[in-house]
């Protein structure tokens, strides 16, 4: 297990793009989840 983590550890930490591509990738895991929740607000309120 620390010889996968040591791996990751490198590439998240080797570039500036790893640290933006991580930011793009939190920012579009809260818009999927805003959009899932509005999606099933908007089925619940259609039944």
């Amino acid at each position: 297990m620390a010889k996968k983590t040591n791996k990751k550890n490198k590439k998240t930490s080797g570039d500036g793009t790893s640290i933006l591509g991580a930011s793009i990738k939190n920012a579009g895991l809260a818009i999927i989840s805003t959009l899932i929740g509005e999606i099933v607000a908007i089925a619940f309120k259609n039944y």
